[in-house]
């Protein structure tokens, strides 16, 4: 039984319909078995919710009372469990798992209305001597120039999908009108959005930004330069030195404290146990770390190692660190389109822009995730670059169509303009896929529109073999049989 106290007790009151038990103060409670739905209404509401659990038995207590020297403890020992809040939800073993089983919910690309990624911004301007004031009013004033292409501010971003375990990195300059963050946020629709905050944090632009481009259930919370990280209660000492941060003051947009603090975790596995890279050079041991986080931290990826590092302290802070980086799942991500001129492109590659590294990785990946390699064989693969030698890219060296979040939203490809609801979306009209990672491909080959003639007439030789004689018989035996695979993507995390 989960009972709620005071001001907790007046939210689930006026928020899951509740009502007050017998006493002076305020105090409500459910179920443990109505954990999952209750969870589930508190967080579309907006709320975090802490899950506390007694974590020590009365005759422990008696043992502890044996060894404590001066005061002795009177109750047992409780702790929070877990921190719930819509973008780092994992669906624990007391969650409402329906979701793992079936493929109703589509709106989110499979993931649905309170379980969008995590989303993490480091923003930085180009003129570093201006304001972040002075450069908001300098951006409403350029907006409408002809120059509008030009590079002013650069990014770094995380994006952290809690029920898969998957984590994305990566980072990139933009324009005066934000057209790659835009993009960003169409196509990831995130659930939740961590941004800097303090004079030197997110710029007056980007805030605004998100409020309009994000839906309205959408939280965007801010994290500061410093932060304060709670002590453990815990009872057993390594436990205790285990979750507390080695400062109670943190920096979570510091890539280097970021970097130090994954190897303290030990998250991933080092390559060398001779070396201690928390007092020594923090690019050492990662030999055996996911390969985009390597490629970030070789290639100087500053900002997005800062962005990861605020997604960090957010996961410690809701206790579901573990449960996801020890997945080891890290992807890059690069953004579909560069709408910078090739001069400013060329100034912003010396302030850190991609890595060249980084953007191998994402190639790599995106080739093997729409299963480019396996039809193409042998044939070697033309990456599309945004500007080489000052010009742009030929066509014939692209190999998928740049779809920006202002096409996305226009064409109403995920959702429809006028209601923001799935229901009327071009995915909405032609996903008939039987299982949620299926609707989730789908959903990425849709942003991301093959462009070259050879690679579309295959895919429609494909459909055609594949709706036709035999084959079609097979199919119609596999798709019975994929509807009960189940979420093997998010069952996959839960068996982690």
């Amino acid at each position: 039984f989960y009972e709620m106290f005071h001001d907790d007790a007046d939210v689930g009151v006026s928020v899951l319909g509740f009502v007050y038990m017998k006493g002076t103060s305020a105090h409500a409670g459910f179920p443990e078995s109505a954990y999952g739905v209750m969870v589930s209404r508190l967080v579309d509401a907006g709320y975090k919710v802490a899950r506390v659990e007694q974590t020590e038995t009365p005759d422990a207590l008696k043992e502890r009372k044996k060894r404590t020297v001066g005061k002795k403890p009177q109750v047992v020992c409780r702790e929070v469990c877990g921190i719930v809040t819509k973008g780092t939800r994992t669906y624990c073993y007391l969650d409402d798992d329906s979701c793992f089983r079936t493929n109703d919910d589509r709106s989110g690309g499979g993931r649905g209305a309170s379980t969008g990624p995590l989303v993490v911004i480091k923003e930085i301007l180009l003129n570093s001597g201006k304001s972040t004031v002075e450069m908001d009013v300098n951006d409403e004033a350029t907006e409408d120039d002809d120059d509008g292409a030009k590079a002013i501010c650069e990014y770094g971003i995380t994006v952290v999908d809690a029920i898969t375990g998957t984590v994305t990195l990566g980072q990139f300059a933009d324009d005066v009108l934000r057209s790659r963050i835009c993009t960003l946020i169409a196509s990831y629709g995130p659930s939740e959005v961590l941004i800097e905050g303090g004079e030197n944090g997110a710029s007056k632009t980007l805030v605004s930004l998100l409020q309009s481009a994000c839906s309205p259930t959408t939280v965007i919370s801010r994290v500061n330069p410093i932060e304060r990280f709670p002590r453990s209660t815990a009872v057993s000492l390594e436990v205790r030195k285990m979750l507390d941060r080695t400062s109670a003051d943190v920096h979570p947009w510091d890539a280097t404290e970021a970097v130090k603090e994954l190897h303290r975790r030990s998250y991933y596995p080092r390559s060398s146990r001779k070396k201690n890279p928390v007092n020594g050079n923090v690019g050492d041991c990662i030999g055996r770390w996911p390969e985009v986080l390597q490629a970030c931290i070789q290639g100087g990826a500053e900002l997005a190692l800062s962005s990861f590092g605020a997604a960090l302290f957010y996961l410690q802070r809701s206790l579901v660190d573990t449960e996801i980086l020890s997945m080891g799942n890290v992807k890059a991500y690069i953004p579909p389109n560069n709408t910078l001129t090739s001069a400013e492109a060329d100034k912003t590659d010396e302030l850190s822009s991609t890595p060249e590294q980084l953007q191998n990785l994402f190639d790599k990946e995106s080739r093997r995730d729409e299963g480019v390699d396996l039809v193409r064989g042998d044939e070697p693969h033309v990456e599309c670059r945004s500007h080489e030698s000052g010009a742009y890219a030929s066509e014939a060296m692209i190999d998928h169509m740049a779809l920006d979040g202002t096409t996305i939203a226009n064409l109403e490809l995920l959702h429809q303009i006028t209601t923001g609801s799935f229901q009327g979306s071009l995915l909405s009209k032609i996903d008939f896929t039987q299982s949620p990672h299926g609707s989730r491909l789908l959903r990425a080959w849709l942003l991301r529109p093959l462009f070259r003639r050879a690679d579309i007439d295959r895919r429609a030789d494909v459909v055609e073999e594949l709706t036709g004689g035999s084959a079609a018989m097979a199919m119609s035996e596999a798709r019975t049989l994929l509807k009960k695979t189940g979420d093997i993507e998010r069952l996959l995390s839960r068996v982690h």
